[in-house]
Order: structure tokens, then C-alpha cells, then sequence
């Protein structure tokens, strides 16, 4: 709930006046996202609240309270927001974003969701938790937030998501990395896909600088650690930033108990967490948590089986 209740700040609406100054083609962009609105002859009982608000480029910090960062790093391109508002005083915010292509969307729904909730089908993926729901489809990242967790704002919620959802045409696949961790015989309970370093940050705090030169990664959740899949172009860049990770690490005063090992090095963390890094193929692959003797060995070693 601590999580949820956190991202639901992170992400929520900042009403800004007026519209951004627009060339052609963001008048025609804009007109494509506006157009995933839900019709308010579909929506019973419910009416949409003021204007819509819209955002592209850089704009997007105007337009939500903090968080747009993270959209940047996903590969943010445009996004609107909307209240509507029901005739029993209830009321829901849509917010639609535009990402740069389907991985990016699946990378920040990944991102925004929690441990919590359940699985829903809306979208390619969607997750209905306590009063938000979010689902993502093709390039688009769509959250709805009421402002309870009764039935009736659930029922809604998804009854406006799916509205949405019938709009948008392409569907899209997962990134190919996710396969490394779903193929896995652990049971996870969240996965996240990454494409830069403040992904990584807020995963597990390595380092504010980005210290393994993270592009493109994958980090899994399980009930006592945590795994980190992070992929290079080639193995003379994995061993490059392998290197300078090790480097960083073992001078942080934060961690601790460095070791060197074939293919990589451990050090413990102020949580006296277990941190095994180690290579393989065009991967960086890391252990963080529990140090039960020979868990982190053959965490890696089932992973390095998928390769």
C-alpha cells in the first residue's frame, strides 16, 4: 500500500492553464492522443471535467507533479490528462502518455505498478490496484485513478479503460530481455524493465552516477533478493563498465567486505545485503540480498543456463 500510495503522488496531475504553443505537426500529434479519450456519449452517468491537458517535449514538467524524468529516460513523446467527473460526485483522472515505442510503454508500466493488485485484461498488460489502474498498449501507457477502492470506482475504472483500449490499434510485445527472467523457474514478484540509470536508481541504490553505463536492463523481485540482468552491446563493453562498477564500489563507503571473484567480485551493503556481480555473454548479471551460503551462486548459474 506504502508503494502504491507513493506512485499515485509521484504520478498525479498538476492543472496547468492554458495550452502549450503548437507547430503543425504537434496539432496533429496532439489530435491522434486526444482522440483516445473516452466519447462522453460512452461514458453513462459519467462527464468529462474541464479541459484536457496536454503536453510534449519538455513540457511534460509542467504538467505533473515531479516524476517526469523517468519518462524522459523511457522515451517520453506527448501526453494528455482529463478528469471526468460522475453524477454521484465521484470522480476519475485518465492520463494517456505517448512513448518512443512499445518497449518503452511496456518499460514505465512496468515501472509504475506495484507488488500489489491484480492482473486485468485490458490492454496488452493491465493491473488494477486499490483505486488506480494502469495498462499499456503499443506505445501508449495509460493510468486511471479514482479516489477510492470501492467496487463501484473499480468497475469504472475499467469500464473506462477498456474504452480507451478499443481505440488503440497496435498491441505490442514485451522487450525480448524479460524473457531471461519469465523463463526462470522462481517465482517473482515484480519484474521492471529499464532503459537508463535512474530505472536502476530506484531500484536498488548503486550509485547516483551511472556507474555500470546502464542502456537497457531487467530487474526481478523476489520475496529475499533481488536480480539485475543488464545487457551491452558486445563483451568488451559489459567488461569495460564491469570494471568501472567494481571500481566505484568497492571506494563507496556504503558497501563493504569486497572480494574479488572469477568473472566479477561480492561486497555486502549497510543492510549487511549480499551483492554478487558477476558476466556473462553481453550481460552484467547481480544478486542482491539474502547471503544464505551457495543462494547467489545458483540464482546466476540458472540464469547464465538461459543464455
Amino acid at each position: 500500500m506504502k508503494i502504491q500510495k507513493l506512485l499515485v503522488l509521484m504520478f498525479s496531475v498538476a492543472i496547468i492553464p492554458g495550452w502549450m504553443h503548437c507547430t503543425q505537426e504537434t496539432i496533429n500529434n496532439k489530435k491522434d492522443i486526444l482522440a483516445l479519450l473516452p466519447d462522453q456519449n460512452q461514458l453513462k452517468g459519467w462527464k468529462p471535467f474541464g479541459e484536457p491537458q496536454y503536453a510534449k517535449g519538455e513540457d511534460l514538467f509542467l504538467l505533473i507533479n515531479g516524476g517526469a524524468e523517468i519518462y524522459y529516460e523511457y522515451g517520453f513523446k506527448q501526453a494528455v490528462i482529463h478528469s471526468y467527473s460522475h453524477e454521484d460526485e465521484s470522480s476519475v483522472n485518465v492520463e494517456i502518455y505517448e512513448m518512443e515505442d512499445a518497449e518503452s510503454a511496456y518499460g514505465i508500466y512496468s515501472f509504475k505498478i506495484g507488488e500489489e493488485g491484480k492482473d486485468i485484461s485490458v490492454g496488452t498488460q493491465g493491473r488494477l490496484e486499490d483505486y488506480y489502474l494502469n495498462f499499456w498498449k503499443g506505445p501508449y501507457v495509460v493510468t486511471l485513478i479514482g479516489f477510492d477502492n470501492d467496487s463501484t470506482t473499480q468497475q469504472s475504472l475499467k469500464k473506462i479503460a477498456g474504452l480507451i483500449d478499443d481505440t488503440i490499434a497496435e498491441k505490442g510485445t514485451p522487450p525480448a530481455l524479460i524473457n531471461y527472467i519469465s523463463e526462470l523457474s522462481y517465482p517473482y514478484s515484480k519484474i521492471t524493465y529499464i532503459e537508463g540509470n535512474l530505472g536502476l536508481y530506484n531500484q536498488y541504490e548503486f550509485d547516483t552516477k551511472n556507474i555500470f553505463g546502464v542502456s537497457k536492463g531487467v530487474v526481478a523481485r523476489y520475496e529475499r533478493y533481488q536480480l539485475f540482468l543488464l545487457h551491452y552491446a558486445d563483451s568488451s563493453e559489459r567488461e569495460q563498465w564491469l570494471q568501472t562498477a567494481e571500481d566505484h564500489l568497492k571506494e563507496n563507503n556504503k558497501f563493504s567486505d569486497y572480494t574479488k571473484i572469477d568473472k566479477g567480485f561480492t561486497i555486502k551493503d549497510s543492510q549487511d545485503q549480499l551483492v554478487r556481480v558477476t558476466s556473462c555473454d553481453n550481460f552484467i548479471l547481480i544478486y542482491v540480498g539474502e547471503d544464505e551460503p551457495g543462494k547467489a551462486e545458483e540464482v546466476l548459474k540458472d540464469v547464465e543456463e538461459e543464455f
